[in-house]
Parts: C-alpha cells; structure tokens; sequence
C-alpha cells in the first residue's frame, strides 16, 4: 500500500511539472502569435497606405492625362482653324 501511495504521489508531481512545461509553451506560443498579429496589422496599415498613395497617383496621372489630351484636341482644333485653305488650282510652279 506504501507503495502504492509514493507512486500515485509521484505521479501527481509528474503531471504538475508536465502542466507547468504546457502552460509555458502555451503562454510562449500566445505571445508569438500576438507579436505575430501586430505586425500584420502594422504590415496591412502599411500596404494600404501605399494602395492609397498608388491610386491617388494614377487619378492624379489620369487627370493629369485627360488634361493634356483637352490640350491636344484644343490645339488641333485652333490649327485647323488657323490653316489656309489649299488652292483646288495647281500651282504654275509645277508645271
């Protein structure tokens, strides 16, 4: 019975010292996920600011373009109000 007693009593400290090791890998494991998750989140901030810059960019580069080609047609358009009209007679020149 004596032995019995010291094994059960032995027992008892083995599976304290095992829950002791897995609340350590547990509350070890839980910090590395939240650091883990911080930098997601500071990652994710970061990519959406430069999704922001970048479409920011292209509205202000597609404005930038429409602007030009309002430009080229207004342009174009004075030019073509501007050129003389070609004589439908050949010239003497070439003959």
């Amino acid at each position: 019975m004596m032995w019995h007693i010291r094994f059960l009593k032995n027992e008892v400290e083995r599976l304290k010292k095992s829950l002791r090791t897995t609340e350590l890998q547990h509350t070890e494991k839980r910090a590395q996920y939240i650091e883990e998750e911080r930098h997601m989140r500071e990652e994710n901030i970061r990519l959406q600011r430069k999704l922001q810059r970048e479409m920011e960019r292209r509205e202000a580069e597609s404005e930038s373009s429409l602007e030009m080609d309002d430009e080229s047609i207004s342009v174009i358009a004075s030019k073509k109000n501007c050129v003389q009209p070609r004589s439908l007679h050949p010239s003497s020149s070439s003959s």
